[in-house]
């Protein structure tokens, strides 16, 4: 549920997930929650959820489940274990664009990695990110896990 503290009305109840119980939630930002349930977070906007985006940050192992999230900051938050140990999890933009799309229309964005982003798929070949959309506002219209891999160096044999 969403509504005012301070003058609550009868607030809107809305299912993120169906058949999961979730064990907390952190709101950075006005337009954007974080949920956790025993090995995943769902990250969606409070005034209009529409199908949230999960992606699986713990092992779900007995003992690992998420127990509770905090996030200070709009790009980091911290969820901690039943076990008591905690896994930090922080943003890093890998790359922006900024574009103009008339009402009705469709355009196809192309947007490049950026430096830290071109080492950290360096680094682990595989990188799992999370693609959000924007509008002027700040008004988070949608969000995707893309997974970008590392092209494989092919080696001449001589």
């Amino acid at each position: 549920m969403t509504f005012d503290p301070p003058s609550p009305g009868t607030p809107t109840r809305m299912t993120l997930e169906q058949g999961e119980y979730l064990n907390d939630v952190a709101c950075p930002t006005t337009s954007r929650c974080i949920a956790i349930d025993y090995d995943a977070k769902l990250t969606f906007d409070p005034t209009s959820p529409g199908t949230p985006t999960r992606t699986t940050i713990g092992s779900g192992a007995l003992g690992e489940f998420l127990n509770a999230i905090a996030c200070p900051v709009a790009s980091q938050c911290t969820a901690v274990t039943g076990s008591g140990s905690a896994l930090h999890k922080r943003i890093v933009v890998l790359g922006s664009a900024t574009v103009t799309v008339a009402a009705g229309h469709h355009a196809t964005i192309k947007i490049s990695l950026n430096g830290r982003g071109r080492r950290l798929l360096f680094q682990h070949h595989v990188l799992k990110a999370e693609l959000t959309l924007t509008q002027t506002g700040g008004y988070v219209i949608l969000t995707r896990t893309i997974t970008f891999k590392a092209d494989r160096i092919k080696h001449n044999k001589r």
